[in-house]
């Protein structure tokens, strides 16, 4: 999803914000790919955490919090790790968000492969307003060396055209590919195929997800730039965390999605709501160590690099903001 740099709101100008913007919800951390790319393949952490699929009452409940904030979301993500099409009850949720109007937009992250015709038209027909699919090769043979899986691109791509035909104008869908290193003619191949399609198709740059010392996940490639193209600057405040929760499978409530390990838990939204993790003591520390610009010496945010992909910059704002959240 190519994000707007311009038409932003300033986040020193609302931060505290009383109610989040956006929801990362991991309807499942279970995935049928192991990218090369991807923070949780080959990953000794990621091989010790437990797999599993959230239960559709705790998605309700989860709906449920979120409208009991004075706004709406800006965007309710179906995605953190794994492939949410997987679920068996993914259409039952997205209906259920989509009847109690939770977000201004409710988006789907997936690689399509599991997309068939009939669950194009249930996905459509719940609500879904964006569909982002993550294109991992232009051929069978590259998307088999890339996601070490068989897949038959021809057969995903004439799913994703179903898809494409069938969704209604409200219905937006983006097409993505990551650069591991594609030709230029790999990179015609992808726009000949996608841009006749979809709605709009990108190529994306590769970023680190993880401390070095477990791997390089930009490939060789590098920060440069961000995945949608712009520079790569560092920050020392990391912004997402005062904007944005993710809740995974199992409830336990992050102030960041790209917390792979699952180190930072600011609370469980199946012991308490969401409204009193977000106003909580353990999410307040957490934002003023940001704005102390104590992330460094953070166990969990010291090596990350996310920062780099960010748009927002408050870093020159933080002592102002720090007296914001001081009780």
């Amino acid at each position: 999803m190519i994000r707007d740099k311009v038409n932003r709101t300033k986040l020193e100008e609302v931060i505290p914000i009383s109610s989040p913007f956006v929801c990362h919800i991991e309807v499942t951390n279970v995935c049928n790919f192991k990218c090369e790319f991807c923070a949780s393949v080959d990953n000794p952490k990621m091989d010790k955490m437990k797999k599993g699929f959230m239960e559709y009452e705790l998605f309700c409940k989860i709906v449920d919090d979120l409208c009991a904030f004075e706004r709406k979301l800006k965007q309710m993500i179906f995605h953190i790790l794994g492939e949410p099409l997987m679920h068996p009850r993914i259409v039952d949720m997205i209906a259920y968000a989509k009847k109690k109007d939770v977000s201004e937009k409710l988006i789907l992250y997936t690689n399509g492969s599991k997309l068939t015709p009939e669950l194009s038209r249930d996905i459509c027909d719940a609500g879904l307003d964006y569909i982002q699919l993550s294109i991992e090769h232009i051929n069978s043979d590259g998307y088999e060396q890339v996601v070490r899986t068989k897949v038959d691109y021809d057969k995903l791509l004439a799913n994703i055209g179903y898809l494409c035909a069938y969704k209604t104008q409200e219905c937006f869908v983006s097409a993505k590919i990551l650069d591991c290193g594609l030709s230029e003619a790999d990179k015609r191949k992808f726009y000949n195929d996608f841009e006749k399609i979809t709605d709009e198709c990108h190529i994306e740059t590769l970023m680190q997800t993880l401390p070095k010392d477990i791997r390089d996940t930009t490939l060789g490639h590098g920060r440069a730039l961000t995945n949608d193209g712009y520079a790569a600057t560092s920050k020392e405040v990391c912004t997402p965390p005062f904007y944005l929760i993710g809740i995974s499978f199992d409830g336990l409530v992050s102030p960041c999605v790209c917390d792979w390990s699952k180190g930072v838990c600011i609370g469980d939204v199946t012991k308490e709501s969401l409204k009193q993790i977000w106003e909580g003591d353990r999410r307040n520390s957490f934002l003023k160590m940001q704005l102390a610009k104590k992330r460094r010496v953070s166990p969990i945010c010291g090596q990350c690099e996310a920062t780099y992909n960010q748009l927002d910059n408050i870093d020159q704002y933080a002592e102002i903001l720090y007296k914001k959240f001081v009780k």
